[in-house]
């Protein structure tokens, strides 16, 4: 593994021949190539990648799974899933805008990514988010995309009840 190819070689330990600053060009490397694989669907290069898939991170601190869902990579979201490259709580990981894998599958529309997701374990959608998620929706008239968004719900009549800030019901929104 790479990372421990750079954690010896920063340690001023030589591991193969790696020293600190070939091993972090390398793992650079590979993860940006990760990064890019996730978004494209490219399952082939992420099986050959020789790097913990589980940790690699975008600029906005997006796990490959977030990557997958937001771009509707249904064979990638698969791959991660079923080889296990997560720790316990990747399925509901949060980006520094503080959404879920989850929430993007659902906010871009790649419903087969987000039942994959949910039936990997991960939290349906709550809070703070799904309230004005649904109330926006509702302003706007898309009332097929409120269907959606509860169906995704953590708990689905407190969905149902939500309120916007005034305390009015969807349906008075």
């Amino acid at each position: 593994d790479l990372y421990d190819a750079y954690a010896a070689s920063v340690t001023g330990w030589e591991f193969n021949d790696w020293v600190a600053g070939e091993a972090m060009t390398v793992l650079q490397t590979r993860e940006q190539e990760a990064i890019v694989a996730a978004r494209k669907g490219d399952t082939n290069l992420l099986m050959r990648q020789e790097i913990a898939l589980g940790r690699v991170r975008d600029h906005k601190k997006r796990s490959l799974l977030h990557l997958a869902a937001m771009n509707g990579q249904v064979g990638v979201v698969q791959l991660l899933l079923d080889r296990k490259t997560w720790w316990p709580n990747m399925l509901n990981l949060r980006d520094n805008q503080y959404h879920s894998a989850l929430e993007y599958a659902v906010l871009c529309n790649h419903d087969e990514v987000a039942r994959l997701l949910i039936a990997a374990g991960a939290e349906g959608l709550s809070g703070e988010w799904l309230r004005d998620q649904l109330v926006s929706t509702v302003k706007r008239c898309e009332l097929g995309a409120v269907g959606r968004l509860i169906s995704f719900a953590q708990n689905k009549n407190e969905a149902r009840a939500a309120q916007d800030l005034d305390g009015r019901s969807l349906v008075f929104v």
